[in-house]
């Protein structure tokens, strides 16, 4: 098994309030930092008219990304080793899944419920 970490995020824009904007998934809570630090250090000084941010769940013990136990021989993890180890702008920290993916994906709907399950059993 392998852990990797998760953290929901919520769009807000200006007007039309805040929905749900899906969740992203992190090799080591290490790389969560990084990513955190990254996308605020890029934010404008002014609030945007529209943003993410993150939303739970986090992990009471360190208040950080939920670990999540994973098979390493899953597609879903593959898939997050794979989307990592490429070039590009914050590839290299994890990677997102918007809300409309988990809705059409029977896998990430049972990671979804996993870290449901996992907050709940805190």
């Amino acid at each position: 098994m392998k852990t990797i970490y998760f953290q929901y995020w919520t769009e807000s824009e200006a007007g039309w309030g805040q929905r749900p904007d899906g969740f992203i998934l992190h090799l080591s809570l290490e790389d969560h930092k990084k990513f955190l630090d990254d996308y605020w250090d890029k934010m404008p000084k002014n609030v945007p008219c529209e943003y993410s941010y993150p939303d739970g769940p986090l992990d009471r013990r360190n208040g950080h990304a939920l670990p999540i136990e994973v098979d390493g021989r899953s597609a879903i993890y593959r898939d997050l080793v794979t989307h990592c180890n490429q070039k590009g702008r914050g590839r290299k920290y994890g990677r997102c899944f918007f809300e409309f993916e988990i809705r059409n994906d029977p896998i990430l709907q049972a990671l979804n419920e996993k870290a449901q399950a996992s907050l709940k059993a805190q």
